[in-house]
């Protein structure tokens, strides 16, 4: 047979080869990767001294070696530890904890690699939720860990067995990570350490075929995809995109590629976004949207309305609606989309703490909310919903010194004033409680008695009054918090 180069491709054999990893693989052809699969088909009929027709026959007659070296022409094994820092900065520092909480009685993760080449994504979650475990205090000694991971190419899967890697998959890797999860066999080659490895399964598994061998019940707790459909026709990734969904379990995280976030895609999922990452979360149950006019206490907390920046921020005032009756997942994924356009909106990222806090998730909270700090420092809103934060997590210091920050931006806040007067009270200082209190209440003077108060869950002035009145008259009153 001729040199690779010599081979000719006719446009019928193109086609033919096009439909055939579109159906078996659903992958999408355009031009650059039409150059890879001319060059594929080329190489597997110079290799089995074949014409390209006769091995377009073979695959169509189920010819399985050839079908999957000609997907794999076409997958471009790009991959190293760590890939994509931002992923797991998110996984180490939200998903995790919130996982590790979650299946404290259990004491069982089970997570799942789709399309993990090579090995290096798997082998870097394994050593990211062991750093998250360390943080939390949890020995994972006492857990079971599952971590699967499939791809479609059996010689990518070859290497990730073996677990053995070069200086080019250590790209962006610090020292110390590689101390931690590596052992050195030569000066250039370094071995993924015994406890990372028992972790990792790996077994062969086409995403667009029958999922039975991997699937036992919808109990994936992370799914990482990322970097897969890519390659894949829209109507594909978004089949993917539902069994996915079926297979994890409720609370269950979805990670995809940077260039793979799509809100219509996904659409089933609710979104959780931080500033570097968009993850995919199985709602735990149903969540349907509140009345649209709902009371005005059904908002969190009032947050003062954002000062003119050039033109309207439409996707932020569509997040403020969808935050007012109650819908919260819309509202994130207006307010990302503001972010996707306008990465420094300090008010979107505001918006985003509020609502991550109004779920109860702190740690996503606190970093949307530091984001906004970082952007605007003088965010009176943002000082505050930190020391709530840091009270609701016991840390009494914290949220003084937060709020000694809230008031010096705005030293009439009542809310602030009110709150420093119950950290102050909890710590024994009767004086200093009373005369934050009394200080509120002129502040109060400025606002109409139906008025609402910036920052007071939706509390109009008389009611705020009430509130704060009601400690100096020795009646003991709930001090402002998250409902």
């Amino acid at each position: 047979m001729a040199h690779d180069d010599a081979i000719e491709i006719s446009s019928r054999a193109l086609q033919r080869a096009a439909r055939l990893v579109g159906s078996r693989a659903g992958l999408a052809i355009d031009e650059r990767r039409g150059e890879a699969l001319v060059d594929g088909l080329r190489r597997l009929a110079s290799a089995g001294g074949r014409s390209p027709d006769a091995v377009l026959d073979a695959c169509e007659a189920g010819d399985a070696a050839s079908c999957e070296s000609l997907v794999a022409s076409l997958l471009v094994g790009e991959t190293h530890f760590y890939r994509a820092r931002p992923h797991f900065d998110a996984l180490v520092d939200v998903v995790f904890p919130e996982l590790l909480a979650r299946r404290a009685l259990q004491r069982s993760l089970r997570i799942w690699s789709a399309g993990c080449s090579t090995g290096e994504e798997p082998y870097t979650l394994a050593m990211t939720l062991h750093e998250a475990a360390r943080r939390q205090g949890v020995d994972l000694a006492e857990w079971r860990v599952e971590i699967l991971a499939t791809d479609i190419d059996e010689r990518a899967l070859d290497v990730a067995r073996r677990a053995e890697y070069g200086r080019y998959s250590f790209r962006g890797v610090t020292p110390g990570e590689r101390h931690a999860g590596f052992d050195a066999i030569d000066e250039a080659t370094w071995r993924v350490k015994p406890q990372f490895r028992r972790a990792v399964k790996f077994q062969r598994l086409n995403l667009v075929d029958a999922w039975e061998s991997v699937t036992r019940a919808p109990d994936f707790d992370l799914i990482a995809c990322r970097n897969v459909t890519i390659y894949f026709t829209p109507e594909a990734t978004r089949r993917l995109a539902d069994r996915f969904f079926e297979t994890l379990s409720p609370g269950g995280f979805l990670l995809v590629g940077h260039a793979e976030h799509s809100f219509e895609t996904y659409s089933r999922f609710e979104p959780r976004v931080l500033p570097e990452a968009v993850l995919y979360e199985r709602p735990a149950e149903v969540v349907v949207p509140r009345t649209p006019e709902p009371p005005a206490r059904a908002r969190r907390v009032i947050l003062p309305e954002p000062k003119p920046q050039g033109q309207p921020a439409s996707e932020l005032e569509a997040a403020r609606h969808a935050l007012e009756r109650g819908d919260l997942p819309e509202a994130v994924t207006h307010a990302a989309r503001r972010l996707e356009r306008e990465p420094t909106d300090a008010d979107a990222c505001l918006l985003l703490g509020e609502v991550a806090a109004d779920r109860g998730r702190e740690r996503e909270a606190a970093i949307w909310l530091h984001r906004a700090l970082a952007l605007r420092p003088l965010d009176l809103a943002a000082h505050y919903l930190l020391a709530l934060l840091a009270l609701e997590q016991g840390s009494r210091d914290e949220a003084m010194r937060l709020l000694d920050q809230a008031l010096y931006i705005d030293s009439e806040c009542v809310m602030a004033l009110q709150l420093l007067s119950r950290v102050r009270r909890d710590l024994g200082d009767a004086a200093g409680a009373e005369r934050h209190l009394r200080h509120a209440l002129r502040a109060l003077d400025a606002f109409p008695a139906d008025a609402l108060v910036p920052l007071s869950q939706g509390l109009r002035a008389v009611e705020v009054r009430a509130l704060v009145s009601a400690p100096l008259q020795g009646t003991l009153v709930a001090p402002a918090g998250r409902r």
